[in-house]
């Protein structure tokens, strides 16, 4: 079973829950959706972490978990906040290339926006006070890289998704 996690633990998560969240949106279902399909896919991870760690010590937690499952709660609860209210004008987005396309495009905007909001992260001290409790982890499990202070989080969603809401992209 390890040998089988191993190896599909990736498609799972990058083919398997991100197509699903393609799908809600190519099907005009309900952006609530998203919310259990984001619950099942951070349980998932976590799981799986748990069964085949990187290293057996990181599954020796001193009770951050209950400090970071709250982190991931509210940051969770702001990014679907967004997604729900925030609505797309009909300006330069190539709505009529194929979804896959489309999809590649945002991948790379909202990617190239959290990329420099990390960058800019490390080089402001007002945004370093911010950004360093994404950094307060002493050991490391894929749930903790949730964990951000809530202000951070918000400047993170505006840098990579502001780009794509105002060339009108599509939820």
């Amino acid at each position: 079973m390890r040998g089988t996690l191993k190896v599909l633990f990736a498609p799972i998560m990058l083919l398997g829950f991100n197509g699903v969240a393609v799908w809600i949106a190519v099907a005009h279902l309900s952006l609530y959706w998203l919310i259990p399909l984001v619950v099942a896919a951070i349980a998932f991870a976590t799981a799986v972490e748990r069964i085949i760690p990187y290293h057996s010590a990181w599954n020796e937690g001193s009770g951050e978990f209950a400090r970071d499952l709250i982190h991931a709660m509210v940051n969770m609860a702001i990014i679907i906040f967004l997604i729900l209210v925030l609505r797309p004008g009909h300006g330069l987005w190539p709505r009529s290339w194929p979804i896959w396309t489309q999809l590649l495009l945002a991948v790379v905007i909202v990617d190239a926006g959290l990329s420099f909001a990390h960058y800019a992260s490390h080089r402001f001290d007002f945004l370093w006070r911010l950004h360093s409790a994404h950094h307060s982890p002493t050991r490391m499990y894929g749930f903790n890289g949730l964990l951000q202070h809530p202000v951070h989080q918000a400047f993170e969603i505006i840098c990579g998704g502001a780009p794509v809401i105002i060339l009108g992209m599509p939820h």
